[in-house]
């Protein structure tokens, strides 16, 4: 099944009209938590899912407007990262940090990145509780969470007073949790860098914005790696 739905999904996206591709995206995050009962048919079943999700927005990256409701309440549903598809809600959380822009769509206002980072910020309050005690609230999807509010917050810069409190509190509050050093360095580390880039909104807004023509998440990370990009910047907060 897995392979057939791989192919199905190339056809789609290649040949397929943009309204099939859009009734996909609402198919593919109501099927997250309803597939057989079988382990490894699920794992793999969510691992398509999750690759075409990434497939199907930068493609279409218009839809994440047209689906912001549906993706808020996917987001706010914390069953999901409970329940195995925790790699499906990792990479919508990045796929809204990555998408939620003008230049991607110009319907993209203040008041819909508001909402993805309000929905989001919550989120945050929630995980970071039981970082690491709850099945699906891992390190890795706190990092990706804590990278998309920025994003959003460089995008409208009213909500950066608000991102720097959150950032701060959720990191705070999950390290508690975090029984492995190094995990615990990373969250503080990646903390500081966002932290330090917000608190010059024109830089952040270009740091935090990785090239359009980056749609992979990890080329992203290898061409946008926030220790390397952000390094000047923090120097330059240091010495003033």
């Amino acid at each position: 099944v897995p392979l057939l739905l791989g192919v199905y999904f190339k056809v789609v996206l290649y040949h397929g009209s943009k309204t099939l591709v859009s009734d996909l995206v609402t198919v593919l995050m109501e099927r997250i938590l309803c597939l057989y009962n079988n382990q490894m048919f699920q794992d793999d079943v969510r691992r398509v899912i999750s690759e075409q999700l990434l497939n199907i927005f930068q493609t279409h990256p218009f839809l994440l407007v047209d689906h912001s409701s549906e993706i808020v309440e996917f987001l706010t549903n914390l069953r999901i990262p409970k329940s195995g598809g925790g790699e499906c809600y990792l990479h919508l959380v990045w796929i809204v940090g990555e998408y939620a822009h003008t230049k991607y769509d110009p319907r993209c206002s203040a008041s819909t990145l508001s909402l993805f980072f309000e929905t989001l910020e919550m989120v945050g309050y929630e995980i970071a509780i039981n970082l690491e005690q709850v099945e699906g609230y891992s390190v890795r999807l706190m990092m990706v969470l804590m990278s998309t509010l920025a994003k959003l917050a460089s995008r409208c810069q009213d909500l950066i007073p608000r991102a720097l409190l959150c950032l701060n509190k959720i990191v705070n509050q999950g390290i508690q949790n975090v029984t492995d050093s190094s995990n615990r360095k990373l969250l503080l580390c990646r903390m500081n860098e966002l932290s330090n880039v917000l608190k010059m909104p024109s830089v952040a807004s270009a740091v935090l914005t990785p090239p359009t023509n980056s749609y992979d998440p990890d080329e992203v990370s290898r061409q946008m790696n926030i220790a390397t990009l952000m390094q000047s910047t923090v120097d330059m907060i240091n010495a003033k």
